[in-house]
């Protein structure tokens, strides 16, 4: 009896020190800068260079939409001729006739420029905090026509490294936030450096955020 419970005691409970898991050691802080919509790169502002440092609110890029230019061109000649129109009313019978109803088109006209408005606004490129400036690819030169989704910039803040490690389902249990951990670079010159899990997201990953950790490009996880 003494053995069968040893035997299950030490099956069951993890008695080993420590987990091991694949990590990627990277800035605390990063971000992708793409384009929201398709547009050609305005020649003022200058796009941002590789390297550059810059604000937070910083201007990197400006995309120029000749198709959403138009439609707010359009958009606001129909909501000054809706507001001429609104304010003649009470003069003319005619529009009279059309009551609440011309209002209404007009405060639908305010909005469809509005919208257009804040699409051609997110088409300027800012900094969403302070950081050194990473090309994607190659540099976006003026007049050149970017799709939509177009990777711009990687933004990389100036202080902080965290670590990604990716954990099976048996081990995730025993961490909690808090712990201390170690990384280990896989090149020996690089010295180990002391951790802090801060969090811990218990989801299943469909694709991996860490390309080099995966099998297919010399990675530890089949994937």
């Amino acid at each position: 009896m003494v053995l069968g419970a040893a035997l299950v005691i030490f099956f069951a409970v993890p008695w080993h020190e420590g987990v091991s898991a694949p990590a990627v050691l990277g800035p605390q802080l990063a971000q992708g800068l793409y384009a929201v919509g398709s547009g050609y790169v305005a020649a003022e502002p200058a796009p941002a260079r590789d390297g550059q440092l810059v604000r937070a609110g910083e201007t990197l890029a400006v995309l120029v939409s000749p198709e959403l230019d138009y439609r707010l061109k359009a958009a606001r000649a129909d909501e000054a001729q809706l507001r001429w129109e609104v304010e003649q009313q009470s003069f003319d019978e005619r529009l009279q006739r059309q009551g609440t109803a011309l209002a209404r088109r007009w405060d639908a006209a305010r909005e469809t420029v509005a919208g257009l408005q804040a699409q051609i606004a997110q088409l300027t490129v800012r900094a969403p905090f302070d950081g050194r400036v990473q090309l994607a690819g190659d540099a976006p030169a003026p007049g050149t026509w970017l799709p939509r989704g177009e990777r711009l910039y990687d933004l990389i803040a100036p202080e902080g490294v965290k670590g990604v490690a990716f954990v099976g389902e048996s081990e995730v249990a025993r961490l909690r936030a808090g712990q201390r951990a170690v990384f280990v670079a896989n090149v020996a010159e690089f010295a180990r450096r002391a951790c802090r899990i801060d969090a811990i997201d218990r989801v299943n990953l469909a694709t991996l955020d860490q390309p080099s950790v995966a099998s297919t490009y010399g990675g530890p996880i089949p994937a």
